[in-house]
This record gives structure tokens, C-alpha cells and sequence, in this order.
């Protein structure tokens, strides 16, 4: 899954020179995104998360936030992260940290506010594994957007349908597979669909491509063809 939903970070992100920001106090682990983002993505580093978040107010809108447990000043990575879901809507947050260290307590407290993009250096092949993530946590935030806009708009029953099908385009591409997914039979989903009177499960799965498909397009520069063959419409 990660390799697929890299490719278009590998690739697509560099054409179009998308923007990540990245405070990072540890200059070890530092370095080691730098080096694995050189050639693919444009880099801007701030000193602290009070500057990350001043980078937004005037204006900008970079595709991925990458940050260290702590920025060069004290502050927390959870504080920063909170407080992005709120002010900073569809943007990825990837969290970054040396695997040597001893970071247990402070990952299982992002852990446990439902944060989970991380990514460790130190690790085989850093570079396309942060790429990965990064790519996972940028699909995973804009699908938060999709679900906080069309959410309550779904029948219950059919929410988590939705939400896995703009949540794993590439991975989960047919009606069956994503029922799967939800633990669902495909004769299930029908009768739920046919139970809420809504549209079938066919055209359900393409409606919800085409809100993640609408949301990229107005999230990021992407163009329309880079955003149809990440979500398995390039034909």
C-alpha cells in the first residue's frame, strides 16, 4: 500500500515543486529527512511550531508538515498536532524521531490522541519509507476533509464504506473489496443500500472517488491527471 501511494510523491510532487515545511530540532534526524526529500520535494525550515503556524496565517499551503518530537525552543509535538487538526485543515503532519533514542512515552501519547504518522530515522531505506508516510498522512488528511464535509450526509450504515473507499483508493478499487474491508459481504452492502434508498454500491464507490478527487484538487496543485492516477482513474 505505502509503495502505491508513494509513487505519486516520488514523481508527481517534484514536477510540481509542492512545498513541505519542516521544524525539526534534532539536527541528526534533521539531516536524514532533508537527504531523503533532496530532488523530490521543496524544503523550508522553521525554528519552532509558533513559526510553522505563522507560515499558514500569512499564507502558506504546503502539502506536509514533517516534525520532530520537540522544535528548537521546548515546545511539544503534541500541542502542535492538536492544535493543527483545527487550524490547519487537510494538511499532513508527520511526526519524525531517531530510533535509537528513548521517545516510548512520548509516541504513546500521540499514540494515544489518535495521532499515527511517524516516521524513524534510523531505519533500512529512510528515505522511501518518510515518502511513504508522507504520502499515507497526506491522503489521510484530505480524506478527513471528504468525511467532515460529506459525513453526516451519508446513511449510517454506509458511512464506513465511504470512508474507507477515499481513505484506500488504489489498494481497494472494486465494490467487493471495500465491503471486505468493513466486514461486509457484497450482498450486505446491497440490502443496506437498498434499505436506506440510496444509490447502489457501484455508484456509491464512484461518487465517493470523485468527492476525494474534487477535495485534491482544491487542497493541493496537483494537477487533474497526477490526481486521477493516484486514485485509480487513469484511464
Amino acid at each position: 500500500t505505502h509503495a502505491n501511494q508513494a509513487t505519486f510523491l516520488q514523481c508527481g510532487s517534484k514536477a510540481e515543486n509542492r512545498l513541505v515545511l519542516g521544524c525539526i530540532s534534532n539536527l541528526n534526524v534533521r539531516a536524514r529527512v532533508q537527504g531523503a526529500l533532496d530532488g523530490h520535494v521543496a524544503m523550508n525550515w522553521f525554528t519552532s511550531f509558533k513559526d510553522v503556524r505563522r507560515a499558514f496565517e500569512i499564507g502558506k499551503d504546503p502539502a506536509t508538515v514533517v516534525i520532530g518530537l520537540l522544535d528548537g525552543v521546548g515546545g511539544g509535538a503534541l500541542d502542535f498536532t492538536c492544535m493543527g487538526r483545527q487550524d490547519m485543515p487537510a494538511t499532513a503532519i508527520v511526526v519524525c524521531c531517531d530510533l535509537r533514542g528513548d521517545h516510548r512515552d512520548q509516541l504513546a501519547t500521540l499514540a494515544h490522541a489518535g495521532f499515527r504518522h511517524f516516521s524513524f530515522a534510523g531505519t533500512r531505506d529512510d528515505g522511501r519509507m518518510l515518502r511513504a508516510v508522507m504520502s499515507d498522512a497526506a491522503l489521510s488528511a484530505v480524506a478527513d476533509t471528504v468525511m467532515g464535509v460529506i459525513g453526516g450526509l451519508i446513511p449510517l450504515g454506509l458511512t464506513a464504506f465511504v470512508d474507507v473507499s477515499v481513505r484506500r483508493p488504489l489498494e481497494l478499487s472494486r465494490v467487493g473489496e471495500v465491503a471486505n474491508a468493513i466486514h461486509l459481504t457484497r450482498q450486505s452492502l446491497c440490502r443496506r443500500c437498498r434499505k436506506a434508498q440510496y444509490v447502489h454500491p457501484e455508484e456509491l464507490l464512484v461518487w465517493s472517488r470523485l468527492f476525494l478527487a474534487t477535495a485534491l484538487l482544491e487542497t493541493t496543485s496537483r494537477t487533474v491527471e497526477s490526481i486521477a492516477a493516484e486514485i485509480g482513474y487513469a484511464s
